[in-house]
């Protein structure tokens, strides 16, 4: 995301953001991360993760940070955990569900970026 202002963060594409898309994942990372540490669910509101319409400067840089502090805990937990099948489907359909995302905020770029 570096290069992407709030501005373009915030415009909104399909009637959703780019700042939404990332705040998303970041929020879905944390619950991953949560399982990984628990070994369960938290208990997620899942519509307000795409709550986001527009932010400032402040606010992006924040959204960003949240979401490079989710990766680097998913990634420390993926070289420390003691790995069952539970634990390996819920990183794999994290993956698979980031993925997604990643591909969106790709197409979601092109438009903005016009």
């Amino acid at each position: 995301m570096e290069g992407v202002s709030c501005e373009e963060a915030s415009k909104s594409v399909h009637e959703t953001t780019l700042a939404a898309h990332i705040d998303h994942i970041s929020y879905h990372m944390w619950g991953t991360n949560e399982i990984l540490k628990r070994g369960k669910q938290p208990e997620m509101n899942w519509g307000k993760s795409w709550d986001i319409q527009s932010v400032d400067e402040q606010q992006w840089n924040l959204i960003q940070e949240e979401l490079q502090n989710e990766y680097a805990t998913l990634l420390e937990l993926i070289d420390t955990i003691e790995w069952n099948e539970l634990l390996a489907n819920e990183v794999l359909s994290s993956l698979a569900h980031s993925v997604y995302h990643l591909g969106a905020i790709r197409q979601m770029l092109k438009g903005i970026k016009v």
